[in-house]
């Protein structure tokens, strides 16, 4: 399976993403969602989606600075 089929399928999953290993049946992952609650790691997962975005917007609008600076 290629890693971008990967990618694209774990994105498409709904609800938290934990990866299980097959030979490990109690992933640290699936340890801090049973400690911390689902609702809680759907809130974590939004908070670092929203600070990504914030990210991409400034990295976005250094860009067009740089590039319309010239002119």
């Amino acid at each position: 399976m290629s890693d971008t089929f990967a990618s694209a399928t774990i994105l498409r999953r709904p609800g938290p993403v934990t990866l299980p290993f097959p030979h490990a049946k109690d992933s640290q992952a699936e340890r801090i969602l049973r400690l911390v609650g689902e609702r809680v790691v759907m809130a974590f997962e939004r908070l670092m989606g929203l600070i990504l975005v914030a990210i991409a917007v400034a990295m976005r609008g250094r860009g067009i600075k740089r590039l319309a600076h010239p002119l």
